[in-house]
Formats: structure tokens, sequence, C-alpha cells
């Protein structure tokens, strides 16, 4: 099998179903942030702090652009990957590209507390979350051959649609797979459309791959009591 790029945003489960996926599939498991810490012998915090973020990116493209080019490998990116042009390019051109979309409130819960993510340290995480996933989505899906959503069940359930949806892909001729529409109405024929263990009822019936929504997420809280909650942009 081709090279496989797990890519999509921090806390989306990239490395642990990675892990999953390669052993499933006989590939070498590399994380691009796990090589560029054990080169610069700091963590990625120390890195930022010390060169800021275009110099970690700088190392991020250059620790990519190597591992993209080794065979037999499944690599985990970090959120940011997808920034970059020639980083998007070299992804989508030397494999099979999967972005696991999470929304944005899965997220933030999952990263809740967590001090060791530069680009959270902002005064409201749920909002920075938001923007992050509002800029970056586009992204991913230009880079992405296909999408799997990660916001639903255990890694295992996660790594096996992942794995099934690439089965899917290959049997294909690297074909463009069938996408479920991304906003059923309340009449949708649900079975047209084979869904996997991360459907919207939890159904282990095949692998969901389809458009990422923009950023699914929760309802922005008014700012004053009286005010009509809205849908966050990212939601």
């Amino acid at each position: 099998m081709d090279n496989v790029y797990l890519i999509g945003m921090m806390a989306t489960g990239k490395s642990t179903v990675g892990r999953a996926v390669a052993e499933e599939l006989g590939l070498k498991f590399r994380d691009t942030d796990d090589v560029i810490e054990a080169r610069a012998g700091a963590d990625i915090s120390w890195i930022f702090d010390r060169e800021g973020e275009a110099g970690f990116r700088d190392r991020e493209e250059s620790v990519l652009d190597e591992l993209t080019l080794a065979s037999g490998v499944l690599l985990a990116t970090g959120g940011g990957v997808v920034l970059r042009p020639k980083n998007r390019e070299r992804l989508r051109r030397r494999g099979t590209v999967v972005y696991l979309h999470t929304p944005p409130a899965v997220i933030a819960l999952r990263v809740r507390g967590d001090r060791k993510r530069p680009l959270l340290q902002a005064p409201d995480l749920a909002e920075r979350i938001e923007v992050l996933c509002r800029d970056r989505d586009p992204l991913y899906r230009e880079t992405a051959h296909f999408v799997v959503n990660g916001g639903q069940g255990s890694p295992r359930l996660v790594a096996a649609a992942v794995a099934q949806a690439l089965a899917s892909w290959s049997s294909a001729g690297n074909q463009s797979l069938e996408a479920a529409p991304e906003h059923p109405g309340p009449n949708h024929d649900r079975s047209a459309h084979p869904r996997g263990p991360l459907s919207e009822q939890g159904a282990a019936t095949g692998p969901l791959i389809r458009p990422a929504p923009a950023c699914e997420g929760r309802v922005k809280q008014p700012a004053e009591p009286n005010a009509t909650p809205s849908r966050s942009p990212c939601s």
C-alpha cells in the first residue's frame, strides 16, 4: 500500500489511531512532532519559545519532506502542517491523505488543562479552537483524499473506519469514493450511503467517508443575558 498520511486538528487522535492503523496495514508508524522533538532535543513548546512559530514550521517542513519520501509509512502530522502550500502539495502527491475531522467542542474537552500546546495558550480556549478550526478546515479538505469522522467512538473504532476506508480507496483504484451528504434532510434515505463505526447513530455498518462540514461544533453562548444564541462560524 502507498504511504498514508493523517491530517487534522490537534487532539483528534492522529497518533493513537495512526499506530493502530499502521499495525493493521503493516506500515511503519511515524509522527512528525516526535521526530522534530527528538532532533531538537526539546519539546515543541520550547521550540516555539526560542524560534517562534516560523522556526518550528521550518523544522516541520524539512521533516515532512524527508518522511514523505520514505516508503511503507503511515505518518501522523501536526495540526498546522497544512498551513504551507508546499506541505499540502507533498502530502497529496506522495501518498493517501486522510483527514480526521473532529468538532471543536470535542477537541476543547480533550485539551482542557493542557499547558504544553503553544497555540492554545489563550484566555478563551473554546474560541481559540474554533478560530483555528475555521481557518484550517478548508486546507485540510483541500489536501485530503477523503475524510473520516474522528469525533465519535473509541480510537479503535476510528482506526477500523480508517482502515476500511483505505481498503475501499485502494480497491476503487484510487478513484473518488462516493461521499455521504454533509447535511442530510429529515427524509434522507441513509441506507443509500454506507456509514461507519462513527455514524451519527454509532452503528458499525461501513466506513464513514464524506466531505467534512466546515467545522461542526458548539453553539456560541450569547454575550448578553438576553441575547439570542447564534451558530458559531466554526460550528
